[in-house]
Parts: structure tokens; sequence; C-alpha cells
């Protein structure tokens, strides 16, 4: 089968939409299957036209086009149409529901007879505190809950999404819920923590934030946590690792002011093996974001068996049980933050079931069962399109 993968970053930018595509394409790579991955030329942190424009990697054949950018979420890309054309895909996924891109593509696909399937990645307004920019804002309000419906089929990643597919005009007949998930060699990895420990200057217990230093991810309520955690555990480092998405100087800016930036340590981005070697490094997991469709990283860290502390916000409360498998906390509360740190640090036998039961969670998701799932979703969209074209003939 000829895969069209449409996403609004890909690898080496670092993000959760962006980890779920590469996954997701070298499992159908591994499974037969030829993969195109349509993108933009960009980085998160607004750098345009820094990749080549077209390359192969773990046998995924990458396109990244140029960029006519409007507002964020909003932008179009040169060429993209008669590109994805070329190919001759026998199925477009487009991945992130309220992407104009993936509002194009549906028309695009249906003008072409090729059927069309959207992953979610979050749809507008499932977080109680999240705000978008007004012009985002009128984006999110006006286009994608006309083109959505458009898609033959719809993944979901988990079930706080369906109010707002069902109001859009997508049947439940239409819509699967496919989570993401956690390739099968972290169980089985063997990640260095000395070498990672010893390249970022960590000698101390840890807890560690990992994803893009950007606004949404509430980074700075972890580090108003860190003088009240301090003067328990002076020992203790908070390690945040990621790519800066114009956060970093004023998180820098904010430890000093608090008087913790020896005890805070911002690693930048970290290639894998140091990635999953933090994580196993880590006491804790804490993710204080104002909105995560799934937060694959906290899946990461379960896979591994490290507590994890979440802000109850977006579809993070469909995979984390608060005290089961996780920590649950409100948006803005460091000091939650620091009563979930302290229960953990204090209580191992606690921190040690909920490490337990998030490997069982898990090693329900692993990526060659998600591409398996998606497969044959594909496959029956594929077999009906051809009957039709057979029925359209006669």
């Amino acid at each position: 089968m000829r895969i069209a993968m449409l996403s609004p970053y890909f690898h080496p930018v670092i993000g959760g939409i962006e980890t779920y595509v590469l996954e997701l394409s070298r499992e159908f790579v591994n499974k037969g299957h030829e993969v195109y991955v349509f993108t933009s030329n960009k980085t998160m942190n607004g750098k345009y036209d820094v990749f080549p424009w077209q390359e192969e990697m773990d046998g995924i054949n990458i396109f990244r086009f140029k960029v006519f950018p409007f507002t964020r979420g909003v932008e179009f890309w040169l060429k993209f149409s008669d590109t994805l054309l070329k190919a001759k895909p026998d199925i477009v996924h487009c991945h992130k529901i309220g992407f104009s891109m993936s509002d194009m593509c549906p028309i695009i696909s249906k003008a072409n007879g090729i059927p069309s399937i959207a992953t979610t990645h979050g749809v507008p307004y499932i977080s109680s505190v999240h705000r978008e920019p007004p012009l985002r804002n009128l984006y999110l309000k006006t286009v994608p809950c006309r083109t959505v419906r458009l898609f033959d089929h719809i993944i979901a990643i988990s079930e706080i999404e369906l109010p707002w597919l069902h109001k859009s005009g997508v049947s439940d007949e239409k819509i699967h819920i496919i989570p993401g998930g956690v390739s099968r060699r972290i169980f089985n990895g063997n990640f260095n923590q000395r070498d990672f420990r010893e390249k970022y200057d960590v000698e101390s217990r840890m807890i560690l934030y990992l994803g893009r230093l950007a606004e949404k991810k509430g980074i700075e309520h972890l580090i108003y946590s860190a003088p009240l955690l301090l003067k328990d555990f002076p020992d203790l480092k908070i390690v945040i690792a990621g790519p800066d998405c114009g956060m970093k100087g004023r998180l820098m800016n904010l430890t000093y002011r608090l008087g913790v930036e020896r005890s805070v340590i911002f690693t930048g981005p970290l290639p894998e093996k140091y990635k999953y070697a933090a994580l196993a490094s880590s006491e804790a997991l804490i993710l204080p974001s104002s909105f995560e469709a799934q937060g694959l990283v906290l899946m990461e860290a379960q896979a591994l068996g490290i507590p994890v502390i979440a802000t109850k916000q977006g579809g993070v409360p469909y995979f984390i049980r608060d005290g089961v498998n996780g920590i649950l906390i409100d948006y803005g509360r460091p000091d939650q933050i620091v009563k979930a740190v302290k229960i953990i640090l204090e209580d191992r036998d606690f921190a040690r079931r909920m490490g337990e039961n998030g490997r069982r969670l898990a090693e329900k998701h692993t990526w060659d069962s998600i591409a398996n799932k998606t497969l044959a979703i594909y496959e029956d969209l594929v077999e009906t399109s051809a009957k039709n074209v057979v029925s359209s003939a006669s």
C-alpha cells in the first residue's frame, strides 16, 4: 500500500505528533508498505527552509514544503497538491485537526478519488484553561468543524474528543479511538543512566520535565515549586529537557529570581539515547501543561516504570488514573506539584506501585499494535473505495 502521511512538522523536530507520525511510519515500512511523509520545512521556533526539500530516512520518503504562514496553525505549502498526487497514494492520512493543510487534504483527496483519514491529536476546546490568540481562535471556531466531516474516517486519541466531533457532524460509524503508544525497544532497552548523569552533571535524585519549552506546557509552575521542594530535598535536581520554543530565556530568568538556578538544569533537546536515560534516571516525570491531547511522554515514562505527575487537562485523565498509575493535579498549582513530588519521594512503595501499573498500561499501547489497528482501517477504506469505483464504472 502507498500511504501518504501529512504532519505539520516532522523529525528531527521534536513533539508528540512528530513522534506519532515517525513511529507509525516506521512500523508501516517494516510491514512492507511505501510511506510518504508531507510536512513543512520549518522548526517550531520559527526557522524556515532549514531541512532538505526531499530525503529518505528509515525507508520513509519525506517531502518538506516551503511555507506561507498566516497565523498559528494556518499556513499553505507551495506545490503540495501536485507533489501529493504524483506520489499516487492509496490513502491519505492527515495528522492534526485544527491545521489548515489538514483542512485542504480531504478536499484534494475527494476530488481525485483517494480515501482520506485524519488523526485528531486533540480537537479544539477540550481544555478548560488553555487559551488561543484571537486569529487562531477565529479559525478554530469556523473552519475545522466544517472540514473534519469531509474525511472518510477519523481516529480520535480519547473519548474527550467525541462531543466536538459529533457536534461537527462526524457520525460514530466514522470514528475510531486509537491513542498513541510506545516503542517495544523502550521495554527492552538498557539505557546508560551514568552517561546521561555525567554529561549533564546530575549527581543526586532528579525529577524531570521532558518536552518542548513552550508556553502551553506550564513549565514555570514546576519552577515555582522548586523553592518549597528544595527546603525538604536540598539535593534534588529539576531537569528541564527539550527544544526551546521561545520560553527558555524567561524560564532561566525565573530560576534566578527564585534563587534556584543551581538546582534547575536545562539540557536542551536530547537525542534518543539520552532521552530514555533521562526518563530512567528520574524519580518522577512532571507534565504541568494547560493542554495535552494525550501526552505521549507520559506513556514513555510509564513504559520504564517511572511515576508520572500531570495536569487533569485535555485527554490526560483518560490515560492517568489518579493514585493508580500517576498523580493528577490542577493546572497552575505549584503547591500541588510540591505535594505530589513529596508523596513520590517519601513513599517508595506507593511510587513503585504506580510505576508498575503505568508499565502495564504502556504494554497495551505499543506502536506495532497501533499500526495494525490503523492498517485495518486503511484496508477497509481502500477496499470500499475500489468497490465504489467499480460500481460507478458499471
